[in-house]
Order: structure tokens, then C-alpha cells, then sequence
């Protein structure tokens, strides 16, 4: 309708003035670049068009050796940097091996916001670095250094750079490139002489402005004619504030005429939208005439030169209170819902990546803080859900960025109903070890891993898009972490095909995980999807018996085809997947009875624990390390209370075995 198209136009407005993000040029790995080093830390670099180097911290199994071409995307790594780069972390990556490197040169000059001042950037060719500069303007030599600036005045001039430059592998070659300086189409050029008139008549009205060039003019009148200055904002110069956008408004009585005002601060350019299809261009006070009574919606943008903001606002006229019909509004985003169901979790990121490269409306005043927000509707649904939920962040983009939505707001998936059906698709874990062995030495937690596998030979996927999985473990079991790495390459497809995420929920005991492609295509077949680690702290009840059994379970699934329609699975076992711990330690055949009448505290301790014994005759006391090495042995054992220092232990686990007449009792300790 005629609101979405210019609600539209508002917000290419709202793009052009933020900033516009990069382009999918090689569908999901939007920047593409050289790798040229390996660093002392084991990370690697990737140098750019732009000539930036990134460090990548190699935590995704990348083998890439200098002189790859590569297409890549990152997030923000959280390591620091072996030489003070950017550090980044890739979330997909393809080598172009038909790359060859060439000598290159490339001018890029620009315009110093708020200056008489422009500078000039170079490109190289990737992989080559500049060993000497020679700049000329003109033909007259004017600088040898790295970088080169002058006034606006050279517009015109041709300025030139020779660049000799040497890869590596010590090749050397030299480049000169040349470019006719022209800023009279550049959008941030500050001074334009060109519109200068200083016969106009601008009088003496005290309306201070601040221009472009941080210089403060009577008016905008003077600023414009007078100064040659391309933007300027309310007020003198120094005044920083940050934009915020507000506006008032008075419904005129017994009409449809409503009066507004715009009430922002520091503001020098202001758009009105009104979803009637009306459009306003200015501060205000005026006055809008609805065509009824009826909800509409009204938006503005406002700002200056140093920051812009947005706000829309319903207006309900007569006895109308319902959102705007069509508009979408009547229908909240709550930020992670991915699916609308009123509430986040996994199965939403499969809904992201069906929806992956779709763009739209951005929210108005988006945030990722769990409300409902007012959103308009896009022109797409998939299963009922209009698109405008898939853009978890709300900026206008459905993409990986939007799984980290959901995570922040992420709850435990729910259980679902699991069939046992043979003819289904199976999903199923399987352990890489059955059983865990438990000696005195053995270390304070075990990592039980296991494979999460779907389907098999009899019983495959078919037009598998997405799956999700929740795995329950006994409650107190884990008090760490449990996690999960994909399996690149597996039937499933290539991780930059995919857009994955886990969520450990220790409160519940819960790890939920989800695999979706990003490309709306779906896959055929059977095998392994991803490693699961879950790391089983060392707790009393492994070591009291001769085994004990530990199930871990899928509680639920949900699996979809490229359209949202839900797959149907089974399950083995009824999704339990049991792991044997075999105690093999002293503990395991000692007589509980005994066990509770000895006290050891603290646990953990810093310097000395003291032994608390009760209706038992002790004669020894020994003391082991985890490599089952004697460290400590008295005979001289308190039948009431004794301490044992342990200041010049090493931090660990220790096994106390205190020897009685009435039988062996044999604690555990931590010194911290």
C-alpha cells in the first residue's frame, strides 16, 4: 500500500543518514582478503582491500597457510591481540585457489568532515607492502611520506603517487596512480565556494548556527552564503548533546486536525511521515488533517549533522482505539521470538536461518531488552509468522546477527512428544565411551562425550532444513559447563552453509542446540551432526557404590523442511543414553557406616583441614596425591580432633585414609 511505500522512502532516508552495512557480495562471507602471516601465538592475519589486517584467533580449525585468497565473515573475538589488531573470530570462510595476486595501486581521496582539509588513502595490491612513497600535484613533487593531505583549493589538480612495494617472499615492483581531484559531488565536503554569494542579504537576526566546520555563524543564512558551508546545526558550536527525538501534539476539538510540534533539541533537519500518506517537511508548529476517525501512525526523523534519531507515534482519532489497520503495528516483536509464539529459545534460529538474507522495515527504536516493541509488517510470512519476527535485532536484516538475540533471551526449549516409531528418521546419542572408570587418582571431573547422530541406513532425513535438540542430564550432576562443536562437512552441509548455536541452561540441567542451513535449501541423509561434551563433576554418590548409571536424554525435537513444516523423528531408548561410572576406588568398598562417623573440613581449604573423628579408635593417618604418591604418614592420631597443614601442598585433590580398629575410612580434600 501507498503508507509502505513511503514508510519505505523514510527509512532509506534513516539508512543513508546511520550508515548502511556491507554487501553480501559472496553470499554469506561479505569481505574477502589475503592471508600473509602466522603469528607467534598460532593466530593468523588477513589483510583487506581497505589495507586493514585482521588477527584471527584460530579456534575454528581453519587451515590456511600465507598467500590464501579468502571470502570471510567474523564477529569480535574476545582474546586479545598478539600485535594490538583487530581480533576476530570467523564465522565462515571459502579459499579462492584460482586467486592471483597482482601489483596494484588505487587513489582514494576524501574529505575531512568538518574541515577545509582533504586527505588521501591508497589501496595496494593484497599481499604487497609499500617500501617508499613520491607524491606530485601538478607534476611538482610535494612529499615523500606515507600519507598526504591538502586544502580544498587543489581541487582540480591532479595528484599523483609512485608506490614501490615488495611481497614476502621478496619480490618487488612499482606502481604509480594518479587521480584528477574533484569533491564537488563528495557528500561530505564541508566548504562549497561555489554557492558562495556574499551579496546576498542575510541581516543581522542572532540565530546561532553551528556550520559543518565547527565554526559558529550568525545564522544559517550566513553559514550557507557567507561561509560556503554545506550543513550546520542549531546553536553554537561545543553544544554535543545527543539527539533524541520527541514531539508534541494536540488534537484540535470536534475535527481531525491534529497540531504538531517538533520538540527535539540540536536538530537542523526534520521529516514527518504520516501513514494517510501525507509527508511533512520541517519543525513546526502545523497542522495535519485525517481523513477520518480512525488510528494512524506518524513517524519522524530529526537530527544534524552529528547524530540522527527516529520515533513513531499512534494517534487514535474519535473512538478509535486499535492499532492502524495493515500497518502491521498491531502486532509486537518481542526480540529472540523468531516463531511468535511469546517466547525465545533454539527452535527460533531456525527460523532465522529459513529466513536468512531477507530485509525489511527496521524497527523503530529497536533494542534486544525483552518487550514488545512496535514493528511493521513485511512483505513476506512463512508459516503464519511474518517476517518482521525473524529480524530478532531489528535492524532491518535477517542474518547470524539475530541468533545472538535469541541467545540473550534464550529459555530452556520445551519438552516435546517423542516417538518411537521405527520407520522415523532417528535422532539418537552415542557415546564415544561407554564407561568411565574411577580410580583414587582419577581427576576431579569427566567429560562424557558423545555424537548426536539423525537418521540411519534404513531410515534417512528427508528435506532436512533445520533441527533442534534439548538434552537433559540429571539435576546437581553438572556444575560447570557442557558444550557443543558441529561437525563441518557432515551430511548436514559445511559450517558456512549452516547457522548454528548451543545454550547451556545449568539452573535446569539442560543443553539445548540448533542447525539450520542459511541458503533455503534442505539436505538428504543420515550421519553424525555434532560432538557434545558434558562435563560431570567429581560428586560423592559416583564413588560410593561399584557403578553407577547416568542417563543423559533428549527431551525434546523439533526438525523443519525449507518452508517451516515440521519433520517428524523418533527416538531410541526413549532418547536415554545411559554412561557407566566403574568405581574402582577404596571408597567403593568401604562400609558406609564408618564413612559418616570422620569429618573433614573445610573442603576446599587454603591451609590446613582439621579431621573430626567420633565413637572410632584411629592408629594411622596416610595421605595420597592424585598420582596415587604417598605425601604425608603419622601415627599419631587425635581419637577426638587433629589438623593436618597443608601450606606447602600443591593446589589438588587429596585422599585421606584413616586407619581405625573398626575399619578404613577414606575421605577426599581440595586445597585450593
Amino acid at each position: 500500500m501507498e503508507f509502505n511505500r513511503l514508510l519505505k522512502t523514510f527509512f532509506i532516508f534513516l539508512t543513508l543518514f546511520l550508515g548502511a552495512s556491507a554487501s553480501n557480495a559472496y553470499g554469506q562471507c561479505e569481505y574477502f582478503g589475503l592471508v600473509i602471516s602466522d603469528s607467534a601465538c598460532d593466530n593468523f592475519h588477513i589483510e583487506m582491500p581497505s589495507s586493514e589486517v585482521v588477527e584471527v584467533v584460530d579456534d575454528g580449525g581453519w587451515t590456511l597457510t600465507a598467500g590464501d585468497f579468502v571470502h570471510f565473515s567474523y564477529d569480535l573475538a574476545n582474546s586479545g591481540s598478539c600485535y594490538g589488531m583487530p581480533t576476530v573470530s570467523l564465522t565462515c570462510l571459502t579459499v579462492d585457489s584460482s586467486y592471483v595476486d597482482s601489483c596494484s595501486l588505487e587513489l582514494l581521496p576524501y574529505v575531512y568532515l568538518g574541515s577545509n582539509e582533504y586527505g588521501v588513502d591508497y589501496n595496494l595490491g593484497l599481499g604487497w607492502a609499500p617500501i617508499s612513497y613520491h607524491w606530485t600535484l601538478d607534476g611538482v613533487s610535494v612529499g615523500d611520506s606515507c600519507e598526504f593531505f591538502g586544502p580544498l583549493t587543489d581541487a582540480g589538480k591532479e595528484l599523483c603517487l609512485s608506490v614501490t612495494m615488495v611481497t614476502s617472499s621478496g619480490d618487488t615492483c612499482s606502481q604509480t596512480a594518479c587521480e584528477l581531484l574533484d569533491f564537488s559531488n563528495n557528500p561530505y565536503m564541508c566548504v562549497d565556494t561555489s554557492i558562495m554569494d556574499t551579496t546576498m542579504s542575510c541581516g543581522n537576526e542572532y540565530a546561532p548556527v553551528c556550520g559543518c566546520d565547527n565554526e559558529t555563524y550568525t545564522n544559517g543564512c550566513k553559514a550557507f552564503y557567507y561561509g560556503g558551508i554545506t550543513s550546520y546545526r542549531p546553536g553554537v558550536c561545543g553544544d554535543t548533546s545527543e539527539c533524541i527525538v520527541t514531539f508534541d501534539y494536540s488534537i484540535s476539538p470536534n475535527s481531525n486536525d491534529v497540531v504538531f510540534t517538533n520538540t527535539s533539541e540540536n536538530n537542523s533537519i526534520s521529516f514527518w511521515l504520516f501513514s494517510d500518506g501525507g509527508f511533512e517537511e520541517g519543525i513546526g508548529p502545523f497542522t495535519h488533517s485525517f481523513p477520518s476517525d480512525d488510528s494512524y501512525v506518524v513517524c519522524l526523523l530529526t537530527g544534524n549533522n552529528l547524530c540522527f534519531d527516529a520515533k513513531c507515534q499512534v494517534i487514535a482519532l474519535g473512538d478509535s482505539i486499535q492499532m492502524p489497520s495493515g500497518s502491521g503495528l498491531e502486532d509486537y516483536v518481542y526480540p529472540g521470538d523468531a516463531d511468535a509464539n511469546g517466547k525465545a529459545n533454539l527452535n527460533d534460529v531456525l527460523f532465522v536461518g529459513l529466513g536468512n538474507d531477507a530485509s525489511g522495515y527496521p524497527r523503530p527504536n529497536p533494542t534486544t531488552d525483552w518487550q514488545g516493541q512496535l514493528a511493521f509488517d513485511w512483505g513476506s510470512n512463512m508459516g503464519g509468522v511474518n517476517y518482521k519476527h525473524l529480524d530478532c535485532d531489528g535492524n532491518g536484516e535477517v542474518d547470524h546477527y539475530d541468533v545472538n538475540t535469541v541467545l540473550v533471551n534464550a529459555e530452556p526449549m520445551p519438552a516435546s512428544v517423542l516417538s518411537t516409531e521405527p520407520n522415523l528418521p532417528p535422532v539418537y546419542l552415542e557415546l564415544l565411551t561407554d564407561s568411565i572408570v574411577i580410580t583414587d587418582a582419577s581427576p576431579s571431573e569427566f567429560t562424557v562425550s558423545l555424537e548426536l547422530k539423525v537418521g540411519n541406513g534404513q531410515a534417512p532425513a528427508y528435506d532436512l532444513s533445520g533441527i533442534s535438540v534439548a538434552i537433559d542430564y540429571p539435576e546437581d550432576l553438572v556444575n560447570k559447563s557442557a558444550m557443543v562443536d558441529y561437525f563441518d562437512n557432515s551430511f548436514f552441509g559445511s559450517s558456512n552453509e549452516l547457522l548454528w548455536a548451543s545454550s547451556h541452561f545449568l539452573d535446569a540441567h539442560q543443553l539445548d542446540m540448533a542447525f539450520v542451513r542459511n541458503d533455503q535449501t534442505s539436505k538428504d541423509g543420515y550421519g553424525k551432526l555434532a560432538k557434545v561434551d558434558i562435563i560431570i563433576d567429581d560428586i560423592v554418590y559416583l564413588r560410593t557404590g561399584k557403578y553407577i548409571e547416568v542417563p543423559i536424554t533428549i527431551k525434546g525435537i523439533k526438525g523443519v523442511d525449507a518452508e517451516g513444516n515440521v519433520k517428524e523423528f523418533s527416538v531410541k531408548n526413549n532418547g536415554v543414553t545411559t554412561v557407566v561410572f566403574v568405581n574402582k576406588t577404596t571408597v567403593g568398598t568401604l562400609n558406609p557406616a564408618l564413612q559418616g562417623k570422620v569429618t573433614v573440613y573445610p573442603s576446599p581449604a587454603t591451609s590446613h583441614v582439621s579431621i573430626e573423628i567420633k565413637d572410632l579408635h584411629p592408629n594411622r593417618l596416610e595421605v595420597f596425591d592424585m598420582l596415587a604418591q604417598k605425601i604425608y604418614e603419622t601415627n599419631s592420631v587425635n581419637k577426638n580432633v587433629m589438623q593436618v597443614d597443608m601450606k606447602k601442598w600443591t593446589a589438588g585433590q587429596y585422599v585421606f585414609k584413616l586407619y581405625t580398629d573398626e575399619g578404613l575410612v577414606v575421605k577426599r580434600v581440595v586445597k585450593e
